[in-house]
C-alpha cells in the first residue's frame, strides 16, 4: 500500500528549457489522483550559484488533451510563452528581480 502511495505522489524529473542567462524552464510530471491523467509543473529557475531561487510557473492537467503543456518559448531576456496542445498561449513577463509576474494553471 505504502508504494502504492509514494507512485501517486511522486514527482518525476522531465528536463530543462535553457533560456537566457541564468534562467531555465524545470518540467516535472506527476500523476494527477487515481486515473491515467498526468500533471506538469513548471518552474522557472535562476540558476545563480548559492544565490539560485526558483518560482512556480505553471501546471497543466492532460485529462483533457486540448488543455495540455505543449511547449515553452522565450520571446525576450524577461519574456516567455507557454504553449498548451491547442494553440492557446500564455505569455508571462518576468519583473525585476526575475520573478514571474503571471502563472499559468489549467486543470490543477
Amino acid at each position: 500500500m505504502g508504494l502504492v502511495a509514494l507512485k501517486l505522489t511522486s514527482t518525476d524529473e522531465a528536463g530543462f528549457i535553457d533560456g537566457p542567462d541564468p534562467y531555465s524552464v524545470r518540467l516535472q510530471h506527476s500523476a494527477a489522483g487515481l486515473g491515467p491523467d498526468t500533471l506538469t509543473w513548471l518552474s522557472l529557475r535562476s540558476d545563480d550559484g548559492p544565490l539560485s531561487r526558483e518560482w512556480h510557473l505553471g501546471c497543466f492537467n492532460n485529462d483533457d488533451p486540448d488543455d495540455a503543456f505543449d511547449s515553452v518559448t522565450w520571446t525576450g531576456p524577461d519574456s516567455l510563452e507557454i504553449r498548451v496542445t491547442d494553440g492557446r498561449t500564455f505569455p508571462v513577463t518576468l519583473d525585476t528581480s526575475g520573478r514571474p509576474q503571471t502563472t499559468a494553471t489549467l486543470g490543477c
